[in-house]
């Protein structure tokens, strides 16, 4: 009777290691799925973000060559660089363009980040 006493002992107790290991392993899994689903979520606005900066620099670059094509229809084609409208517009390219570079060093440090 006693050895089956031992074994029903060493069977409860194998069972609540088990289960209290099993248990952390779950915590440690969903923990880590839940910061890299956070990651990637971060790093989906970010490519948003991107590609919203994008359409609104391409959108300024046809302005651009909009406005140059205006000037040549009068002849004023040359001095294109000196207009006030251009001269904006590609302030605006500048600017935009230092968004774009600023949010990809931040997608290239979330990708570091994530692997």
């Amino acid at each position: 009777m006693a050895f089956w006493n031992k074994v029903r002992e060493d069977v409860t107790n194998g069972l609540r290691t088990g289960m209290k290991q099993g248990v952390s392993a779950l915590k440690e899994g969903s923990n880590l799925a839940a910061e890299k689903a956070g990651q990637m979520a971060e790093m989906g606005k970010v490519r948003y973000q991107i590609f919203l900066l994008e359409q609104k620099t391409e959108k300024n670059f046809s302005e651009i060559g909009a406005r140059i094509y205006e000037l040549s229809q009068v002849g004023n084609a040359k001095g294109a660089l000196s207009d006030g409208i251009v001269k904006k517009k590609l302030i605006e390219a500048k600017k935009l363009e230092k968004k774009v570079k600023i949010l990809q060093g931040k997608m290239a440090h979330l990708r570091k980040k994530a692997a």
